[in-house]
């Protein structure tokens, strides 16, 4: 991020507590000096369940056919479990900061989950995708 441009004007950074989003928060902060990065668990990646962790080669191996078809764990967080969490999150977070900028560091299963939930409800289509 840093280097990067124009940033707008941040008053508070919440994180997922998950190292690569933390470790990312805590550059931001560095960069802007805002902080401290609260770390928010409900803001953390969607589970895999028995599939965490492992690697792709693994997961084949273990659950032959299943990511060929698109299958998913039995006990995988689906968009129904992971979004009352995070807009749960979401509306603490605005309510902590009315009129503020607010910088959430997250994982791309929450962004998509919560942009797959805004195209359905709302009509939201990203600018920044095809």
């Amino acid at each position: 991020v840093a280097g990067s441009g124009p940033f707008p004007q941040i008053d508070a950074i919440y994180s997922s507590p998950m190292e690569r989003a933390s470790t990312t928060a805590r550059i931001l902060s560095d960069q802007t000096g805002i902080g401290p990065v609260v770390l928010d668990s409900r803001l953390r990646e969607r589970s895999v369940g028995e599939w965490s962790g492992l690697r792709y080669e693994e997961v084949q191996q273990k659950w032959p056919g299943y990511l060929k078809r698109r299958m998913l764990p039995p006990s995988y967080e689906t968009d129904d479990m992971v979004l009352p969490r995070v807009f749960l999150a979401l509306d603490n977070i605005r309510k902590s900061h009315p009129g503020q900028n607010v910088a959430l560091v997250c994982h791309a299963g929450i962004i998509y989950a919560v942009e797959a939930y805004l195209k359905t409800q709302v009509g939201y289509k990203n600018p920044t995708r095809r």
